[in-house]
């Protein structure tokens, strides 16, 4: 996941271009980092989650859904706004996909 925001984070200058489009494609070969052999799923995970990162439901992704995920840290549920990735946990995950999100507008997808 690292090198997925170290892509990002070089990538930033030409912010259009390093963002996900609607309906671009996502190839990820290979999967052995993990003995699980499931890091795709991480990934695919990581870069198609921009609606549920906009915990507050209103346009860009800012600090009122930072907040919310903020406010419900290492909280355990099944209906918690802010987990994100839905593993019923609100943690660095979760936290990691507003990061990643930040300032983008997941209002339309």
């Amino acid at each position: 996941m690292m090198l997925i925001m170290a892509i990002a984070a070089i990538a930033a200058p030409a912010q259009d271009m390093a963002r996900l489009q609607q309906g671009d494609f996502v190839a990820i070969c290979g999967d052995s980092i993990t003995e699980e052999r499931i890091y795709s799923v991480y990934i695919q995970d990581y870069l198609l989650m921009c609606q549920p990162a906009n915990c507050d439901g209103v346009g860009l992704i800012t600090f009122l859904d930072f907040s919310i995920v903020a406010s419900e840290w290492k909280e355990n549920d099944v209906a918690l706004l802010g987990d994100i990735n839905g593993d019923d946990v609100v943690d660095f995950n979760d936290l990691e996909i507003v990061a990643y999100h930040w300032l983008s507008d997941c209002s339309e997808e």
